[in-house]
């Protein structure tokens, strides 16, 4: 077993730095594309809310609209 020396010890800490910054980083993108997640998934359902709303005006012009205001 070899004993680590001071050069191994300073690229251990590089290295560890190195992945705690591209860690920080990833989780970074991970909270953004899920924000981005989210508002695609609220546009599709108001979008869907809308034109179901619109096909039940179109079945039946006496229906109360479904479309929400948000």
């Amino acid at each position: 077993m070899r004993l680590p020396c001071n050069s191994d010890a300073r690229n251990q800490r590089f290295r560890l730095a190195f992945l705690r910054g591209n860690l920080r980083n990833l989780r970074q993108l991970w909270l953004q594309r899920s924000e981005d997640r989210k508002t695609i998934a609220v546009r599709a359902n108001r979008s869907v809310v809308g034109k179901l709303s619109e096909a039940l005006q179109a079945r039946d012009p006496e229906a109360p609209s479904l479309r929400r205001s948000y």
